[in-house]
């Protein structure tokens, strides 16, 4: 497992130097805007990119059938990826929730609000993630790109639509639905990478019946 997980930071390593750029891009919106958003929209961007960029780093290298050859279960394969994708989420709440809260505190804007949609936007985008990683693994990489821009632009009209119909919410509404997509992802966990994991086994599966096929061909070939 930890060598897993060490290919998986390998694979992230080099997109570190493009986030620090991405924060000081993101700082310097925050400043001339006089918002926090651009930190919390960060957020959720790095949370979906990331969940992308392991598969196109493997389809890219061709490290994936590297992976497929070692001594280890599909479903190692896929915890290792769950895992190291849970502690980037870690690291990305940590890190755009502190630039969140330092640029609020900067802007005179009150804390308890700005902390709200940290985790609010962490919900969603955790959520988002839990459905985007068996999509990945069962529809493949450009198919779940498709379905991701489908449900985006679903939401923004959905949230649109809302807003033009001026419907409210009370602040108490507000923690509870934070609240609930928070557990919600929580539960998503285990169904996401069950799923995840039988996807990877199938293919596997599909991959070796192809193979022994081709074998069997070549064998009852006359030289």
């Amino acid at each position: 497992m930890k060598g897993l997980l060490y290919k998986e930071f390998k694979m992230f390593e080099c997109q570190v130097k493009t986030w620090a750029a991405v924060l000081v891009f993101l700082l310097a919106c925050a400043v001339f805007a006089g918002e926090t958003a651009p930190f919390i929209g960060g957020m959720c961007g790095f949370m979906v990119i990331s969940s992308l960029s392991p598969f196109t780093e493997e389809r890219r290298s061709g490290s994936d059938a590297y992976t497929a050859a070692l001594p280890v279960s599909r479903r190692e394969i896929v915890k290792a990826r769950y895992g190291f994708l849970l502690l980037l989420d870690t690291a990305a709440a940590a890190v755009f929730g502190s630039c969140a809260m330092a640029a609020g505190w900067f802007l005179g804007k009150n804390w308890e609000e700005t902390a709200m949609e940290v985790l609010a936007v962490l919900g969603i985008s955790l959520i988002l993630q839990l459905f985007l990683l068996p999509a990945v693994y069962w529809l493949g990489e450009m198919k779940a790109r498709a379905a991701l821009l489908i449900f985006v632009m679903g939401a923004v009209f959905l949230t649109l639509g809302l807003s033009a119909g001026g419907l409210a919410a009370t602040e108490e509404a507000i923690k509870r639905g934070i609240l609930s997509a928070l557990l919600l992802s929580a539960v998503l966990l285990a169904p996401s990478y069950l799923l995840s994991a039988s996807a990877m086994e199938k293919k596997d599966s599909f991959l070796f019946l192809v193979n022994t096929i081709r074998v069997r061909a070549a064998a009852m070939t006359p030289p």
